[in-house]
């Protein structure tokens, strides 16, 4: 399944109906926990959203600098991993064709 906006919501919404759930019932050990991690997930969907859209101006100067159509793809919602430098790096597809095989 493709990472979307709608996808993070959905996944949103079920960790928010566990946790009304768990309050809503008695408060037990097991439920509490529940309710921890529920919220320390919410969290982490918060932040990863967000660096998403940070990311989002990498994802574009990748397609306008790197993509050559055919042989490098960069994705909508590519994978940014901060770099060392003053950059970061942006997943992209590269294509290789069953020819440059032969003889590796």
């Amino acid at each position: 399944m493709q990472e979307t906006d709608e996808f993070w919501e959905y996944i949103k919404k079920c960790v928010l109906i566990d946790r009304m759930t768990c309050r809503a019932s008695i408060p037990t050990k097991e439920n509490l926990d529940r309710i921890t991690m529920a919220e320390n997930c919410i969290k982490s969907i918060d932040q990863h959203v967000s660096s998403r859209m940070d990311n989002q101006e990498y994802v574009e100067a990748a397609k306008d600098l790197r993509v050559v159509d055919g042989e490098i793809e960069v994705d909508d919602l590519a994978a940014v991993s901060v770099g060392e430098d003053k950059g970061n790096y942006v997943a992209a597809w590269v294509w290789v064709s069953d020819d440059d095989l032969v003889g590796r």
